[in-house]
C-alpha cells in the first residue's frame, strides 16, 4: 500500500491554520530561502513536521552554488529533520554580463534543454548529494518559453535525466501545465509519457475560485 500524506506549502497564513485545525495535513513545506531570511518559522516544526523545498542548489547550471549556501542548507536540512529536499531542476546562476561576476537570479529559470545540460545535471547531482544526509528529489520547472538551444522538450529532457541517474522526482502539476500551454504540447499525453514510476511527490496550486461560484 502507498504511503500517501497530504501537505501545505507555507504561506502567511499556515501557522494559524495548523494551530486551529491539527491533523488537517501531515506536513508543511517550507522554503531554504525563507529560513535563511526568516529563521523563526522554523518554531513551525514544533506542531507539524516540515519538509524542506529548495531554489538555490543550481541543479541544472553551469555555475555551482557557493559552500557558504551549501552549509546553509544542510544546516536547515538537520534542524527541520526534513525527509529529503525538493530542488528545481533548474539553475539560479549564470555567466555574468561581464568577465567579473557571475550574474545571480532571483527566480528558477528552466536550463537548455539537450544531452549537455543532462550531463551536468548527473555531474552536479553526483558532487551535492555527498554532502546531505537525506535525498534529493528534482522538480520539474515551468517552461515560458523555447529556450535558446535546446534539442528536446520537457518531458524528454526529465525522461534523460532520470535514466542518466536514479534520483527522485517532485511532479509540480502546475508546473506541468504552464509548459504544456506555453509550448503548444498535449498535458495528458506528455504526462502518460513521464517516468511516473520516480515520482515520491505530487504539488500542485488551487486555482482561484471565480467570483460568483
Amino acid at each position: 500500500m502507498l504511503d500517501r500524506r497530504v501537505g501545505l506549502a507555507y504561506g502567511p497564513g499556515v501557522p494559524e491554520l495548523v494551530a486551529s485545525a491539527p491533523g488537517l495535513v501531515d506536513y508543511v513545506e517550507v522554503p531554504f530561502e525563507q529560513l535563511r531570511h526568516t529563521p523563526a518559522v522554523a518554531s513551525l516544526q514544533e506542531r507539524i513536521p516540515l519538509v524542506l523545498h529548495c531554489a538555490s542548489m543550481s541543479v541544472a547550471g553551469f555555475l555551482p552554488p557557493t559552500d557558504e549556501t551549501l552549509d546553509a542548507i544542510l544546516a536547515e536540512t538537520q534542524r527541520t529533520a526534513t525527509p529529503w529536499i525538493g530542488e528545481h531542476l533548474a539553475f539560479i546562476s549564470a555567466d555574468g554580463l561581464n568577465e567579473a561576476s557571475p550574474t545571480a537570479l532571483t527566480y528558477t529559470v528552466c536550463p537548455q534543454l539537450s544531452e549537455e545540460t543532462v550531463e551536468r545535471v548527473a555531474e552536479n547531482l553526483a558532487a551535492l548529494r555527498p554532502r546531505f544526509p537525506v535525498p534529493l528529489i528534482l522538480e520539474n520547472s515551468p517552461q515560458y518559453f523555447a529556450v535558446p538551444g535546446s534539442t528536446m522538450n520537457m518531458v524528454d529532457f526529465i525522461n534523460a535525466v532520470a535514466a542518466r541517474t536514479d534520483v527522485g522526482l517532485l511532479l509540480d502539476l502546475t508546473h506541468f501545465l504552464i509548459t504544456s500551454i506555453n509550448t503548444g504540447t498535449d498535458a495528458v499525453r506528455e504526462l502518460e509519457r513521464m517516468p511516473l514510476e520516480r515520482v515520491d511527490w505530487i504539488q500542485t496550486v488551487r486555482p482561484a475560485t471565480e467570483p460568483g461560484s
